[in-house]
């Protein structure tokens, strides 16, 4: 089986090395990257090439964000599975992929409009694992899915997704950060994602774009949008709570600035930690033994 990763990069010369590093660290040898850069400006495309590998596929043009580059890398991938991460995350281990392909494999059932997950460590910003995500899949449209909580226990950039969930849908670029929850809740109406286990697939680089404060209030609008749209309803406990604190998060960030907002993350990023540490059982928890 091919694995065809999808890496959307625009000026990320500092970081994109390492990602693609990552890549052909892995003990799975059928791997292909496919790189989609947004035309960048610094030498982000001479790092990229600098692998000279018929195993890297890039591509640099204008595009419309990272999901537009994401629909262009699925026309040119030729994977039976496609895993899209950002140009500053990276694969966990060197037995990511080959860990996470023997799991799904091991699962019989018919694997078209297929999605499989494991765990997606997040990083602060001295690249320390301070939080994890990834758990067993909950169904949306149950009551408490609807009413009670909101966050989806799948981390995207942790994903497989069969080659055949995208004969027919695309990411929608009317989004800017939540078409990637849109879109699995489309294929999730016809076969609920899989979690594969406690297994770590991915580190989420600091500053993407969904946790960037001056966005919490485009974040929030297309949460309540994409929720809309699923027949999911606003009226949620755990939806409420979460939106209280993007525009709070936005409001300081707009009134004391953007550096006191990116403080305030880190200020979170430590309390989750310390947080993590204080678990009594934290040596057999998934994230805390990453801890150093």
């Amino acid at each position: 089986m091919r694995v065809s990763v999808i890496i959307a990069t625009y000026n990320a010369e500092s970081t994109v090395k390492k990602c693609i590093e990552s890549i052909f660290s892995q003990s799975y040898s059928d791997i292909e990257v496919v790189v989609m850069d947004g035309g960048s400006s610094d030498r982000t495309v001479e790092y990229v090439n600098s692998f000279q590998s018929p195993k890297v596929i890039i591509r640099s043009e204008r595009d419309k964000g990272i999901y537009d580059a994401w629909n262009k890398g699925i026309e040119g991938a030729t994977g039976d599975w496609l895993v899209f991460i950002g140009a500053d995350d990276y694969l966990a281990s060197s037995e990511a992929i080959k860990n996470a392909l023997e799991l799904i494999s091991a699962d019989k059932s018919d694997q078209q409009q297929a999605i499989y997950y494991g765990r997606l460590l997040v990083l602060d910003e001295a690249g320390v694992a301070f939080d994890g995500i990834g758990s067993e899949w909950r169904d949306p449209w149950s009551f408490a899915g609807r009413h009670k909580w909101c966050q989806f226990p799948i981390p995207i950039m942790a994903a497989f997704y069969h080659k055949s969930c995208f004969l027919k849908n695309r990411f929608d670029i009317n989004y800017k950060i939540m078409a990637d929850i849109n879109f699995v809740l489309s294929v999730a109406r016809k076969r609920a994602p899989k979690y594969i286990g406690d297994i770590n697939i991915t580190e989420m680089g600091f500053g993407g774009i969904s946790t960037n404060p001056k966005r919490s209030l485009l974040l929030l609008r297309e949460a309540i949008a994409v929720r809309k749209y699923h027949g999911l309803s606003i009226f949620n406990a755990q939806f409420a709570i979460l939106s209280v604190k993007l525009f709070l998060k936005y409001a300081i960030t707009t009134v004391f600035g953007p550096k006191t907002g990116i403080r305030l993350v880190g200020l979170m990023h430590k309390i989750k930690r310390m947080k993590l540490k204080s678990i009594d059982a934290n040596k057999n928890h998934p994230v805390a033994k990453e801890l150093k």
